[in-house]
């Protein structure tokens, strides 16, 4: 190897970081002081990193991080503060369960925009369809009108893995989305050798039990990578302005375009074509709903800043 390098963060442990160089998966230091690329605001190693290293074995170092070209991030859940959970994504797979634990649409809106703030494209997966369908059947639909890709899967039985799989080879994906919905089991029927725990569901409160506590790379066979998140419950959003959202519901933002203001909020103005497509069953109403509350916490977010 030569006295620089370059490598990939695939896993963080505190003083610590999993490298992918090559073939090689190395857990190194990092220098106190990095050389952080212009324009990184949270100086925090996070996987999908693209670092430089310097030395040689078994003395190599993290000595350098190159510039983030997308960031997915969240607020910390009670703080007013926000974390980076990943770095460097292509794409993301928002993974919901079809029956346990509850889906839960609003929850999902909410990783939806929070992929579309950081400029992550995001895809839709339903796991555990051999369950059935009846949680979903009334509103999946509104996301497919939408325009969003729709998989439907289940890691029990392998339907929809092959797919799955096409849609990741190449890229790297984040894999996110609640407790128990079952992305770890997702990921082991990609990728068998990954091993990972999965989780099962509270009986006492029918939702999810955490397995991944934090995220980590984890390299596809032949070209790419996939990130396995901890599950989470609250999704808050840190740095998102409220007459920004309307971008991040593709349907809503198509409808707005015929509204009479430019900057109306599609809630109370008259000559809203976005509440009319509503009224007039041309736009789901769920989502209507989804997106004015989602406003009304930016707005009051905003003014207790």
């Amino acid at each position: 190897m030569t006295e620089r390098a370059a490598g990939v963060v695939t896993a963080v442990f505190g003083p610590l970081v999993r490298v992918q160089v090559g073939e090689d998966a190395l857990v190194l230091p990092f220098r106190r002081s990095l050389h952080w690329a212009e324009g990184i605001a949270d100086r925090r190693l996070v996987v999908g990193d693209r670092v430089a290293l310097e030395g040689r074995p078994p003395d190599l170092v993290v000595s350098g991080v190159e510039a983030r070209r997308t960031t997915l991030t969240r607020r910390s859940p009670g703080e007013r503060r926000s974390r980076v959970i990943a770095a460097n994504v292509d794409q993301a797979v928002v993974v919901m369960a079809a029956v346990s634990p509850e889906p839960n649409p609003r929850l999902l809106d909410r990783f939806l925009v929070a992929c579309h703030h950081a400029g992550i494209e995001p895809v839709i997966c339903f796991n555990k369809v051999d369950q059935g369908t009846a949680g979903i059947d009334a509103w999946i639909g509104d996301y497919v009108d939408a325009g969003y890709e729709v998989l439907l899967a289940s890691a029990r039985t392998a339907r929809g893995v092959g797919c799955l799989t096409r849609r990741v080879a190449g890229r790297t994906t984040l894999f996110c989305g609640p407790s128990g919905v079952g992305k770890s089991a997702l990921l082991n029927a990609i990728h068998p050798g990954y091993r990972l725990r999965e989780g099962s569901i509270s009986e006492a409160t029918g939702k999810g039990r955490h397995t991944t506590s934090t995220a980590q790379l984890l390299p596809l066979p032949g070209a790419g990578f996939v990130v396995d998140t901890p599950g989470v419950r609250e999704f808050g959003f840190w740095d998102l302005a409220p007459a920004e959202l309307q971008a991040y519901f593709p349907e809503i933002a198509s409808a707005a375009a015929g509204c009479s203001f430019t900057d109306c909020t599609h809630e109370s103005e008259a000559s809203c074509a976005v509440r009319d497509s509503a009224q007039a069953g041309k736009l789901s109403t769920r989502r209507y709903t989804s997106f004015l509350k989602l406003r009304q916490e930016l707005e009051g977010s905003a003014e207790r800043a």
